[in-house]
């Protein structure tokens, strides 16, 4: 398996560039779309960049993985949103 680092580009929606403070916790997800591939996943965040304040969504990994490769989506020294965190909330491994 190979790793690939391909950072999403910074945005308010997905990729802050705040940098972490304390990693207290590793979050695993299954995404429920067993045919999307890392790069799928990884676009997908990206692409919350397109969004608006008015009707928008928070959300991140540090990594996508597949059955082929790891892409690192954003690096492991800044805050990524998930488990449900909204704007300006993060899980314990974000701060």
């Amino acid at each position: 398996m190979n790793l690939i680092v391909d950072h999403i580009e910074k945005n308010p929606f997905s990729r802050s560039g705040e940098k972490l403070v304390k990693v207290k916790a590793i979050i695993w997800h299954y995404t429920a779309c067993p045919k999307a591939t890392a790069k799928n996943i990884r676009d997908y965040f990206n692409n919350l960049k397109k969004q608006t304040e008015y009707k928008s969504r928070y959300a991140s990994a540090h990594y996508a993985i597949d059955e082929k490769e790891i892409i690192e989506i954003i690096p492991t020294d800044e805050v990524a949103y998930h488990v449900g965190a909204p704007k300006n909330k993060y899980t314990e491994i974000a701060k």
